[in-house]
């Protein structure tokens, strides 16, 4: 229930530094999206959930006068994990006070957790990011490597109120993308780049453009792959392909509502879409595993909770008939006449402002 959810604003503060006062704190940040290879498949049109959440940290860290590396290989990481302990040559100047791995990160071959992760000191200091959360992080039975709950970020919350929650900042659009909302086109976004996402919830958006008189703009690349034969096709469905983040942003301003299809989850691009007063579908989800059923019914469960109605419409992507319906209180919203309510205008959720994070 709504009660029951940890306050957004509620940050678990970060782990106060005991060495001396007169050290300038440093922190030490290794995840999946800190790799190259992360990074310009990213800029191709692969996922970039993650990429904007790390980024997100650092830059609040920097913000708060602490020094920050981002390692960027194994190689790099080990090398600058030296710096964790009491290594010879190693001063409290020196030393990293903060530590922020991720799920992958954190282990080496066979899943054991890397060896200057796994005294007690070292784990005080260490915080693992993870988009869903875990009741805990173990590197198996012998290893001694647990981690509580609360040293688990999340960038939206762990509905159960476990883990430590992260946040996410998003930047209040430009004068630019506000000028462009205000003149929204009669459209709206298919959510997701990977093709499966659309086949899978073809008769959906084909009643959707059946039904709706809008046009439907996915990012999804049309290439003549085998993946892309199976996108469902429609005078009304246009592919655009990949966009940089710019020209992302100018389409979800110049559209009415971005369609969630289920996946990916929690997914940054539902705040994108409210911060340029665009409405987010949100479909209800069946989670794979029994806790992603508990914590997260929907693609976006934040959203729905923090912000709600009319600007976040939470339907059965299953129901074809719920979903048109959705798809056309976004089309009416604030129009005179309608009974819609006009969405909140263009703006980032107070939750998520640089300052709040």
């Amino acid at each position: 229930s709504e009660a029951e959810a940890p306050s957004p604003t509620a940050a678990m503060p970060i782990a106060a530094y005991t060495g001396p006062a007169s050290s300038r704190r440093r922190a030490l940040v290794f995840t999946m999206d800190g790799l190259a290879e992360f990074e310009r498949s990213a800029s191709k049109g692969g996922p970039a959930g993650e990429l904007a959440v790390r980024r997100c940290l650092t830059d609040a860290l920097r913000h708060m006068g602490i020094d920050v590396d981002v390692a960027t290989s194994d190689a790099d990481f080990f090398a600058k994990a030296e710096r964790l302990g009491d290594a010879a040559g190693s001063s409290a100047r020196d030393r990293y006070s903060l530590l922020f791995v991720d799920p992958f990160t954190a282990f080496g071959p066979g899943w054991v957790p890397r060896p200057f992760l796994r005294s007690a000191d070292a784990l005080s200091r260490t915080f693992v990011l993870d988009f869903f959360g875990s009741e805990e992080k173990d590197g198996g039975a012998g290893h001694g490597w647990q981690l509580p709950p609360s040293h688990i970020l999340t960038p939206f919350g762990d509905p159960r109120g476990m883990n430590g929650y992260l946040g996410l900042c998003a930047e209040a659009p430009s004068a630019a993308l506000q000028a462009t909302a205000a003149r929204k086109k009669r459209q709206g976004v298919v959510w997701g780049k990977r093709p499966d996402y659309l086949a899978s919830a073809a008769a959906v958006l084909r009643a959707v453009a059946d039904a709706c008189d809008c046009d439907l703009v996915s990012v999804a690349t049309m290439d003549g792959t085998a993946a892309s034969q199976r996108l469902p096709q429609h005078d009304r469905i246009r592919y655009v392909g990949h966009q940089s983040p710019e020209s992302w942003m100018t389409l979800l301003a110049e559209s009415r509502f971005l369609l969630g299809l289920g996946d990916p989850l929690l997914g940054p691009s539902a705040v994108d879409a409210l911060s340029v007063g665009t409405a987010f579908i949100n479909p209800l989800r069946r989670g794979r595993t029994a806790r992603q059923r508990a914590a997260y019914d929907s693609q976006h469960p934040w959203v729905a909770r923090h912000v709600g109605p009319p600007a976040v419409l939470t339907v059965d992507v299953g129901d074809a008939d719920a979903v048109v319906h959705a798809v056309k209180q976004a089309l009416k919203a604030g129009e005179e006449g309608s009974g819609v309510p006009a969405l909140p205008v263009p703006g980032v959720p107070a939750a998520l402002s640089v300052d709040a994070h």
